[in-house]
């Protein structure tokens, strides 16, 4: 038998090649992706804008009949009569600011309290319940005193209805006006404000409420009506001084109906 004494080594050379390539061999790496969903709820709460001014009515007359509450957050604009009735409350809270559209007569604004209607006006002498004028440019920032102070119309009125009864007081600012032009060395005259409270009273009589009888009082506050010059720098000096004094007013009047 023919003998190959090469071959048993090179047998043994190639299985260490074998045993050494597998053992250097880099191991499989295996990648694995995970996709992650997630929800966010983000809750934004936007506040609600105060607004600058709210108005009451809409011309001719308007009733109360709740509970209703006037801020000092917003400048309220009263527009026509606002009757508080029977059952219904007002509520004004310190500090607010209540301005009246203009008119005159049955157009006129009014703030009515009738029989049983209730009234709370929380005003204090640091924050007063303020009444003006739609013409007024008061506002929360100027505090108590109006930057364009002028003549001004308030009014308050009671009525009784089922005894045909109306009450009033009004109260009535002249302010500050020029009276007489100066010429040359001659200054200008002007007339101090003068302040006029007045008060009405109003009563339908007889079977067919045709008959009235009214009364009246004028200047209840007994102010003067008084002018000065004015010079420049220098102390105002008096130019004229009138007494208005008080008026008094009864009166009576009949309608005629037709039949």
């Amino acid at each position: 038998m023919k003998t190959y004494p090469n071959l048993n080594f090179y047998l043994l050379s190639a299985m260490f090649v074998l045993v050494l390539g597998s053992c250097t061999k880099d191991p499989e790496t295996l990648i694995e992706t995970v996709l992650v969903t997630e929800t966010v709820t983000v809750t934004t709460t936007i506040p609600t804008a105060t607004p600058t001014s709210e108005k009451v009515g809409s011309g001719g007359i308007s009733f109360i009949d709740d509970s209703q509450t006037w801020t000092n957050d917003r400048i309220w604009i009263m527009d026509g009569k606002i009757v508080v009735r029977s059952g219904g409350t007002l509520n004004i809270e310190s500090g607010t600011i209540i301005k009246s559209q203009n008119g005159q007569g049955v157009d006129a604004t009014a703030l009515v309290i009738a029989p049983g209607g209730t009234i709370n006006a929380a005003g204090t002498s640091d924050a007063p319940v303020i009444f003006a004028d739609i013409d007024d440019n008061i506002d929360y920032g100027d505090g108590i005193v109006s930057p364009n102070r002028v003549p001004t119309d308030t009014g308050l009125t009671y009525e009784i209805v089922n005894k045909n009864t109306e009450m009033g007081l009004f109260y009535n600012v002249q302010g500050k006006t020029l009276e007489v032009v100066g010429v040359g060395n001659i200054p200008d005259v002007y007339t101090d404000p003068f302040n006029n409270l007045n008060f009405t009273f109003n009563k339908k009589i007889g079977a067919k409420e045709n008959q009235t009888i009214t009364f009246g009082v004028r200047n209840i506050l007994n102010d003067t009506k008084q002018s000065y010059y004015d010079y420049y720098g220098e102390e105002q000096q008096k130019f004229s001084f009138f007494k208005v004094g008080r008026t008094f007013s009864l009166g009576y009047s009949i309608k005629f109906l037709k039949f």
